[in-house]
């Protein structure tokens, strides 16, 4: 855990033959999120996390109540970095409407076209926690960094 980010429970580097036990070691019950260079899909975590084609991966997260294990890269074939939040020290709740012109059940098209799933129907907001720091200098706040905590209704 670092001192001036207290949320942070662990973190580190991993491959992507090292993502599987990554995700077994932090378990996480709530959903997933992932990134591919080709897609997004989400799911409930309770379904398992799909790791099977991990060379496509750029960003995964698995998040709940109980924090967030967040994994990226910014392109294939790096090893991705890693981080385990959890809540504690300063943060702030805040919702996020997503971007739905379409809905059928699960499956949603953006304004712009792009399909993705959510893990349950009528779910159209993202719930985040927005860890707060603070600058030594003059005491400002500022988001040091965002977890995902759980997909919702939003209010319209």
């Amino acid at each position: 855990m670092s001192d001036n980010k207290p949320w942070v429970k662990d973190s580190g580097h991993a491959t992507e033959s090292e993502l599987a036990a990554l995700v077994q070691k932090y378990p996480i019950d709530g959903c997933w999120a992932a990134f591919y260079t080709d897609r997004f899909a989400a799911g409930r975590t309770a379904d398992g996390v799909p790791l099977s084609t991990p060379e496509n991966l750029l960003e995964l997260r698995v998040f709940g109540e109980a924090g967030e294990l967040w994994l990226c890269r910014s392109r294939v074939g790096q090893p991705f970095r890693w981080r385990l939040a959890v809540d504690a020290g300063d943060y702030l709740t805040e919702t996020q409407l997503l971007d739905i012109a379409e809905q059928d059940g699960d499956s949603m098209m953006s304004t712009s076209g792009g399909h993705y799933t959510l893990p349950a129907d009528k779910d159209d907001a993202l719930l985040l926690h927005e860890y707060l720091n603070y600058d030594p200098e003059n005491g400002m706040a500022f988001v040091a960094d965002t977890r995902w905590v759980g997909f919702a209704k939003g209010e319209q």
